[in-house]
């Protein structure tokens, strides 16, 4: 299988709080600012239940510009070094999407990279590789 890339430009951590429902955690790395031509989201919900796992929602919910398989349970991990970050896709997806791995380069100073590694570990859940 092949690996697809882009320079993310962009990239935004936020908590999106709502009263009464779970907080959202979203991820989002992009290109050329507000109209990109590629970019990939990552969400994750606070609060998850045994109906959330039972409908296979208790993954993070992943969606880019450039697959059709966006859903939950897309990305299996990820490796992370100064100035670039793989993500890697189950292998139930991976043919789907065409492709095993998504890899974004970062353009300098648009991420700090031990806040990266925190927010994908801790808050979206996805394991490091």
């Amino acid at each position: 299988m092949q690996s697809y890339s882009f320079t993310a430009t962009e990239c935004r951590m936020q908590k999106e709080e709502s009263e009464g429902s779970p907080d959202v955690y979203t991820l989002g790395l992009a290109d050329k600012g507000p109209d990109p031509e590629h970019y990939i989201i990552l969400q994750q919900a606070s609060d998850l239940d045994e109906e959330d796992a039972a409908l296979g929602m208790d993954d993070a919910y992943f969606v880019s510009s450039f697959f059709e398989g966006d859903g939950y349970g897309v990305v299996q991990g990820y490796a992370l070094e100064p100035g670039k970050l793989a993500l890697h896709f189950t292998r139930e997806h991976a043919p789907t999407l065409g492709y095993d791995t998504v890899e974004v380069r970062f353009a300098d100073h648009v991420v700090d990279v031990e806040e990266l590694r925190d927010f994908l570990a801790t808050t979206i859940g996805i394991p490091a590789l």
